[in-house]
């Protein structure tokens, strides 16, 4: 504040858990087993299985959360409190976790395949969310949290035509959804959450004669996502998620000399929706109430490149992106509760939200 002197660590920074560093390692070894059976021409089956062994070794330096005066819905008023000492905790521990996934697929004839797909997946969790929490009852393990997704597709191909379209729902469930408390800034299992929704592929070649190629494509992305369960009675929204996301893109080659030396344009623009930054409905200092998200924004890129395979497969291009709408909204927010405090220095007052 115009070079006035901050005491350091203020209840602020205790309250949000600033200051924390964490140190370690995250050793994942793994073993996997997959079985494909294709009894016939036009259909194929495979299935198999996957343990992942996690072994976390960290230390953790933080400030724990005691301040006092915050309390939802975080009206205006400085944090009143005194921050306590620094906590270091030091932990080295392991967990094993086992995945299934399968799938199947159909080839009717006429371009088409039908697939329909299981799988588990996992999400690590983080080397410092032991740190943060002593009691039994409420600490999340380090055991990963396991998605469980089912999807069924459509793919329709026709080489000759140069036409692939693509479509599938999708379903995932979330066995732990990690996410922010609102009132203490840290990581908690917010509960099951469920993520579903349609895509849409599309691709065309429009001209390819000589080594002169055009192609086009384009797709769209719908999602669904919430939370199901859990503690936080009203909370909706997944946090970070887009609830759609859109693009199309061009590739375009042509020769320029022998031995396959080509110059290829490839340009994408892709368009993501504006992701939720609040669970659910928040008052602010101003008195407003909503849920809050970011908005939406866009991102234009090229790639110009001169290949020559000859040369060792030499590539060399010029490749550049521009962004439009909410630059922010690609940023990965957490959102840990809003609160506002005013501080007045030389005349002026500073508002810190």
């Amino acid at each position: 504040f115009n070079n006035e002197p901050v005491p350091q660590p203020t209840i602020l920074n205790a309250w949000t858990s600033f200051f924390n560093f964490s140190k370690g390692k995250i050793w994942n070894p793994d073993v996997y087993v997959e079985l494909s059976l294709k009894p016939a021409s036009w259909i194929k089956i495979t299935g198999g299985v996957r343990n992942d062994w996690f072994h976390y070794d960290g230390t953790t330096t933080y400030y724990p959360s005691t301040a006092l005066g915050i309390s939802a819905p975080f009206a205006v008023g400085r944090p009143t409190g005194t921050p306590a000492a620094l906590r270091t905790v030091q932990y080295n521990r392991g967990t094993s976790t086992p995945t299934l996934h399968g799938g199947i697929a159909i080839s009717p004839g006429a371009g088409f395949t039908l697939l329909g797909n299981f799988g588990e997946g996992i999400s690590s969790q983080s080397i410092n969310i032991a740190a943060f929490y002593t009691h039994p009852t409420t600490a999340p393990t380090l055991k990963p949290t396991k998605l469980n997704t089912k999807e069924v597709v459509l793919k329709y191909d026709n080489d000759d035509l140069g036409v692939n379209l693509q479509g599938g729902v999708y379903s995932t469930l979330n066995q732990g959804e990690l996410g922010t408390d609102l009132a203490t800034g840290l990581q908690i299992n917010l509960g099951k959450s469920i993520r579903k929704g349609f895509d849409i592929d599309a691709r065309l070649r429009l001209y390819d004669r000589d080594g002169t190629s055009l192609r086009i494509g384009a797709n769209y992305n719908y999602l669904y996502a919430k939370l199901t369960g859990g503690t936080n009675v009203g909370d909706r929204y997944i946090t970070g998620t887009p609830p759609w996301t859109a693009g199309w893109n061009l590739d375009a080659a042509t020769p320029v000399g022998p031995e396959g030396q080509r110059v290829r344009l490839n340009v994408q623009h892709n368009f993501i929706g504006g992701t939720y930054l609040s669970n659910g409905p928040v008052t602010l200092w101003n008195g407003t109430t909503g849920v809050l998200r970011n908005g939406d924004y866009n991102r234009l890129g090229f790639k110009l490149s001169y290949e020559r395979p000859a040369s060792r497969d030499l590539r060399i291009w010029l490749s550049g992106v521009t962004y439009g709408g909410d630059r922010f909204g690609e940023m990965a927010t957490t959102q840990s509760g809003f609160f506002n405090n005013a501080y007045t220095v030389r005349g002026r007052v500073y508002r810190v939200a």
